[in-house]
């Protein structure tokens, strides 16, 4: 009989509704796009992933004491940066990540992993387009105009952490498909930008950029200080300097190239909340494939860069130079990095360092004597060295910034120092790097001292092989030049180079060789290949264990400590 439903049974429903708490309990993502979106693989299990077992397995066959912990954090809002393919009709955008194996992009306004405001400006970006009729860009024909967004959420107060912020605002990152600013449709991408602003925005700031392509800013476009930047009000680096900032070309080949405008934002009432955006930023990619940005970047509206505590340290965090996307997980990984360092006076060699994250903890907090970063991007250049200005003068002279690749000429890169910190990509360490790590330490004295000039301190010239001792040099600081266009230094270590390291045409007294090598890995198979090879050739593990930045996959990062 149509309609007839059997009397409830009590035991029934008790029974269907246990099934269907333990199936509740059972997913702790909790994410409604699981499935669908490629981001998570796993929705049980999240503190234990499989790939932890086997990384327990190899390092305790290697002889590493104390096991191999894993330390999880939160399961939801744990993602501060975000890369979203923006696709679908004009006046249905998608904005999410593509299906694996596909372009095609599935939406996910409800991504759990997502800081919450992520998921704000994500709604306010597909509003946006909708009323706006924009062209979105189609893989299969290369037309339309918008292709990614990228997310970053920021502290709003002065000093604080994103990740333990409720009102983060967040950088946004719009990738056009054009060569460059001065495209057809630059008019209507513009007029968008300053209407997200006007809706979400500090007010003020923005508009086109000004100045002859080809000048450049000595030092970026920072003024240093911490707190003018942070939020909505103030505005580092927009206070008069040249708004066109080249970057030389990195040595794959590729130019970066800044655009900043020169309108300083307007300053946030004092007690009002804190709006949605921190800045508007363009990025310009006209090739095929996969890549996200293109080398052209353009500053458009609010400050252009946040200020993110990280270990201690104030990092300036730009668009277009690498960040951890788990903040929290970061701060975890700092605090054991720097555990595994004796208590102070370590010279550290950090290569892929990024924008010098790390690093600059490191020196803030006193355990580093010197600190020589070495990275590959040229976009970190400008937030390393606005972040190095933040730190006290006698602090900032002990650390510099090499703009290289890890593996061009790892021996300089390693010279002088004691300690050796590597964050590489997934393929691991360049073989060439490997190579110099796996060459036997000296059994001599230290590696003396010439009498040439070092091309620390930021003075120009400076080749690709650097100079030592003389003047003043010291043996960290002796690497940390490289040729630039026009003969600038893409590093600073102070007046005269110094950083209390010794000085004069004396022998130094740093080790001879690295004697400890701390190595943070997002690709566990290559980790595994480096880290035979390393035993190998006479590094002993000392300790190992992992963080959980990716909770909801089959990943580690690993932090595996090595002496010889």
């Amino acid at each position: 009989m149509l309609g007839w439903r059997h009397p409830a049974c009590p035991r029934f429903e008790r029974r269907r509704a246990a099934v269907a708490a333990a199936s509740a309990a059972a997913d702790e993502l909790g994410c409604p796009h699981f499935g669908a979106c490629p981001g998570c693989t796993l929705n049980t299990g999240l503190d234990a992933p499989p790939l932890a077992a086997r990384a327990a397995a190899f390092f305790s066959s290697l002889g590493c004491p104390g096991g191999f912990p894993v330390t999880a954090g939160p399961r939801h809002g744990w993602r501060c940066r975000a890369k979203l393919a923006v696709r679908g009709r004009a006046r249905a955008p998608v904005v999410g990540l593509f299906r694996a194996g596909s372009h095609e992009a599935v939406d996910i306004p409800d991504c759990k992993t997502h800081h919450p405001r992520i998921n704000e400006a994500a709604a306010l970006l597909r509003s946006s387009l909708a009323a706006a009729r924009l062209a979105l860009y189609s893989d299969r024909t290369r037309r339309g105009l918008l292709r990614y967004a990228q997310f970053t959420a920021l502290p709003a107060a002065p000093g604080g952490r994103a990740e333990e912020d409720p009102h983060a605002q967040i950088q946004l990152v719009l990738v056009w498909n054009a060569a460059g600013p001065d495209h057809p449709d630059a008019d209507a991408c513009a007029a968008f930008a300053a209407q997200l602003w006007a809706a979400a925005g500090g007010g003020g700031g923005g508009g086109s950029s000004s100045g002859a392509d080809g000048s450049s800013s000595s030092g970026g476009s920072s003024s240093g200080g911490r707190a003018s930047s942070s939020g909505s009000g103030g505005g580092n680096g927009a206070s008069g300097r040249a708004p066109v900032v080249e970057v030389a070309p990195s040595p794959t080949g590729r130019g970066v190239r800044l655009r900043l405008s020169s309108a300083a934002p307007a300053a946030r009432p004092e007690g009002s909340a804190p709006p949605l955006l921190h800045s508007v930023w363009f990025n310009y990619q006209p090739a095929a494939g996969n890549a996200v940005f293109g080398p052209e970047w353009r500053w458009m509206h609010g400050p252009p860069h946040g200020w993110q505590d990280f270990g201690g340290a104030a990092a300036a965090v730009g668009p277009a130079g690498f960040v951890q996307a788990n903040f929290g997980a970061m701060q975890r990984a700092l605090a054991a990095i720097a555990a595994a360092l004796p208590d102070r006076g370590a010279r550290v060699a950090e290569l892929y360092a990024g924008a010098g994250a790390i690093g600059l903890a490191l020196a803030a907090a006193g355990r580093a004597a010197s600190v020589r970063c070495v990275e590959i991007n040229p976009g970190c250049r400008e937030p390393f060295e606005a972040a190095r200005a933040a730190l006290p003068e006698g602090v900032a002279a002990r650390v510099s910034l090499v703009i290289a690749s890890a593996g061009d000429d790892p021996a300089a890169w390693l010279e002088g120092a004691d300690t050796v910190i590597v964050d590489p990509p997934r393929k691991g360490l360049d073989p060439a790097l490997l190579r110099e790590l796996l060459k036997p330490p000296p059994t001599g004295g230290g590696s003396g001292s010439g009498g040439g000039s070092g091309s620390s301190g930021g003075g120009g010239g400076g080749g690709a092989r650097r100079g030592r001792g003389g003047g003043g040099g010291t043996a960290m600081g002796a690497a940390s030049g490289v040729a630039r266009g026009g003969g600038s230094s893409s590093s600073t270590t102070g007046a005269g180079g110094s950083s209390g390291e010794g000085s004069g045409g004396g022998a130094p007294d740093a080790p001879p060789a690295p004697r400890r090598l701390v190595y943070l890995s997002c690709g566990y198979a290559a980790l595994e290949r480096d880290a035979a090879a390393l035993v190998a050739g006479g590094w002993r593990p000392v300790s190992a264990r992992a963080f959980l930045f990716f909770p909801g996959t089959d990943s580690l990062e690993t932090l595996a400590v090595f002496e010889r």
